[in-house]
């Protein structure tokens, strides 16, 4: 989760009913690039900062004063950082920089008291290099393995996969992908906690060319002699959207997704399958809406064949049963150009403005065979205008017995915080969470983190001014 960041001195603690929230002292912005939580280090709150040719790292005492501050000194003043991950001790900046031509991917490591482990480590060298390949940023579930892969080619990829913990190059490798355009078709890529990577392809999901409408998965990990691949077919059939996450306790790849059948505007139910690589074909199994779910969308308006229009998959939460639950929101974006915009003599475009809806959520639970368990819907209503959408939609908290969906009722300077509270057999509460009336809040629960079993810390803007929010459940 990366956005600027930037907070000070004393908090107000405030005490709701259910749970402590703590808030930082507002300031003003910097000219930050970004930042990242790192999470907690015996009670104290980590944040590294990344700003123009320097970075930082801030630390908070549990109500989140602002402590201590050091500047990280990296292998080149100009590094471009990749990612940041932390663990337990320590923490490990991932970074590239450009010299003489060439470009070096680095990884340095500090521990909880800012001091460097070692000197920095060169994952590796891109040489003669025109231009700086774009580097993307992956996590294993248990934050041991990172995973760094290039995303500027049409049908060859970079990847390399680190030992974040034991500062290990794991494996590098160079795919080529033949009959694949990687800018249209590829859909995803993870790597488990024993540092194998997974990826998604998806080609030819197209009315025209359903019968060959296919999805792909490539494997490989440490002592591969080549990718692994495995084809699941899904001919004649639209995907709305599509997402899996690995599967590191059942060792599989859970897959869901939204189908259409006669409405290619709407989606018709969910799709799943589980690829457990013992067999090429797994068995797709196909959920359609049922009417109530339906009703409870649109309510009594729901012609026959209709679907859920505008949804898309925003999460996968795994069971530990090897069932799976999909989180999926209705998002609509809008854009007109307003009546006051005027052409000048030295342009030819138009000032556009786009209005973000974000609204309910479609949730499904499916048991480990794949049969439907429960399925619910989620009411909100989101509206902004021109801010993309960075107030809207929604927070996971997860903890072995229940999921929490925490959101901004509406998106405005005083707002309600609420939560729909999920147990693991679907049934369900909303909670008032907080207010932000006379708090000079605005809430961004997208960036939000969870640091502990009963706290998460979600950053605020309004205009240029900043706070840093922690929620205690305990």
């Amino acid at each position: 989760m990366k956005y600027i960041l930037l907070l000070v001195g004393l908090s107000f603690l405030a005490s709701v009913e259910g749970q402590t929230v703590t808030i930082s002292d507002e300031i003003q912005l910097r000219n930050d690039y970004s930042y990242d939580i790192l999470g907690q280090y015996d009670g104290r709150i980590l944040l590294f900062r990344n700003k123009i040719y320097k970075q930082e790292i801030q630390v908070f005492d549990p109500e989140m004063n602002l402590v201590r501050e050091k500047e990280i000194n990296l292998e080149d003043r100009k590094a471009n950082v990749i990612g940041v991950v932390g663990d337990e001790d320590f923490f490990s900046i991932f970074y590239n920089y450009r010299k003489k031509g060439n470009v070096y991917v680095m990884m340095q490591q500090f521990d909880a008291d800012l001091m460097p482990v070692d000197s920095a480590f060169i994952l590796k060298v891109f040489e003669d290099q025109f231009l700086t390949p774009d580097f993307q940023f992956v996590r294993s579930d248990d934050r041991s393995k990172v995973l760094i892969h290039t995303t500027d080619r049409d049908n060859e990829m970079d990847v390399m996969v680190m030992d974040a913990v034991d500062r290990e190059i794991w494996w590098i490798n160079r795919f080529i992908f033949k009959n694949t355009n990687l800018r249209r078709e590829f859909r995803k890529i993870t790597v488990s906690n024993n540092g194998e990577m997974h990826l998604m392809i998806e080609k030819n999901n197209v009315v025209s060319r359903l019968e060959d409408h296919v999805i792909e998965f490539f494997r490989y990990g440490r002592g591969f002699e080549s990718a692994m691949a495995y084809m699941v077919p899904l001919s004649k059939t639209v995907s709305f959207d599509i997402n899996f996450e690995y599967d590191n306790i059942n060792n599989c790849i859970a897959t869901l997704g939204l189908y259409s059948e006669r409405n290619f505007g709407r989606a018709s139910g969910v799709y799943f399958f589980k690829l457990t690589f013992s067999t090429q074909s797994p068995e797709i199994l196909f959920i359609p809406f049922p009417e109530e779910l339906l009703l409870d969308v649109y309510g009594k308006n729901v012609s026959e064949g209709k679907g859920v229009g505008d949804l898309e998959v925003q999460d996968i939460i795994l069971r530990r049963d090897g069932g799976v639950i999909m989180i999926s929101e209705i998002k609509k974006e809008y854009s007109r150009r307003p009546y006051y915009t005027e052409r000048t003599y030295y342009g030819t475009g138009f000032n556009y403005q786009t209005d973000f809806h974000y609204e309910d959520l479609v949730v499904f639970s499916v048991h480990p065979d794949g049969e439907p368990h429960w399925n619910t819907v989620l009411h909100k209503r989101q509206y902004s205008h021109d801010d993309n959408a960075i107030y809207s939609s929604f927070f996971v908290f997860k903890t072995p017995s229940k999921i929490r969906l925490v959101y901004n009722d509406e998106i405005s300077r005083e707002n309600t915080v609420s939560e729909y509270v999920i147990r693991g057999n679907g049934e369900l509460i909303r909670n008032s969470l907080m207010s932000t009336e006379y708090q000079n809040l605005q809430l961004r629960f997208r960036d939000a983190i969870q640091v502990s079993s009963t706290e998460f810390i979600v950053p605020s803007q309004r205009q240029l001014k900043l706070n840093l929010v922690k929620v205690d459940y305990k």
